[in-house]
């Protein structure tokens, strides 16, 4: 077998010979083997698991249970558990996709709220808190922070005390989930919502106070859209390059 150098293998994964040492010290790379004199031998895998490392980093900016997702990846990797890395792969890239969904759902509210065309035309529904928060996808003491900072008041039933979610509700739930996720703070929101509720349809962003004044919360949002979108890419390459390490660990 060919052997490769630290600088070679650096060089064709896009990165420092420097990174290729700390990726190796911090346990992301499957043991390197060393040369009589010292030098690491390095393999056509170590580049995959390297390209593979810098795709994962790159998906882990959305935090939470993604983010945990593509380090279990990388750590399976590094075991040689290509099978086991691949599974944790599709499962990142499930994520991805159920966050793309939510927040392809927030843009289609924004725009219907801002020409006027919502309308809650469904039963409510009467679910718990925890219950809430699961179709969310957020903890219950998420929620209780958003009414709590006055983001939204949800009615209750008076007979039993369990909040009514209709249409609107939801709705206004998910567009402050959605602008969470883009890194807006709760009063930048507040003061949005503040505005969008006396009537304010334009220049939203002033009140978020966040992205540059020619952009609007609508495009905010689907910038936001956007990003999420390009991760997915990530996530989709790092299927390829483990499918592409899988064939190499065969033919070894």
């Amino acid at each position: 077998m060919q052997y490769l150098t630290t600088s070679a293998v650096a060089k064709t994964a896009g990165i420092h010979p420097n990174t290729v040492r700390t990726y190796e010290q911090w346990g992301l790379l499957q043991g390197v083997e060393r040369h009589s004199n010292g030098y690491r031998k390095f393999t056509e895998t170590h580049i995959l698991q390297l390209k593979l490392i810098r795709t994962a980093f790159k998906s882990t900016w959305l935090g939470g249970k993604i983010r945990k997702a593509a380090l279990s990846v990388v750590t399976a990797s590094a075991s040689g558990n290509y099978n086991e890395a691949l599974q944790n792969a599709w499962l990142h890239l499930d994520l991805i996709s159920s966050e793309k969904a939510r927040a392809e759902e927030a843009v289609v509210l924004l725009e219907k709220w801002a020409s006027g065309t919502f309308s809650s035309q469904s039963e409510p529904e009467n679910m718990t808190i925890s219950q809430a928060a699961a179709k969310l996808d957020v903890s219950v003491d998420i929620l209780r922070n958003w009414e709590r900072n006055g983001l939204i008041r949800i009615p209750r039933n008076l007979a039993n005390g369990y909040r009514i979610f209709d249409e609107a509700v939801s709705g206004r739930l998910l567009i402050i989930r959605t602008l969470r996720q883009a890194r807006y703070s709760n009063m930048s929101i507040l003061r949005m919502l503040k505005s969008f509720d006396s009537g304010k349809r334009n220049n939203l962003t002033e009140d978020l106070n966040k992205v540059p004044p020619e952009d609007d919360v609508f495009f905010s949002t689907d910038r936001w859209l956007h990003k999420i979108r390009e991760i997915e890419h990530y996530a989709s390459s790092m299927i390829e390059l483990l499918e592409q390490a899988i064939i190499k660990s065969k033919l070894q």
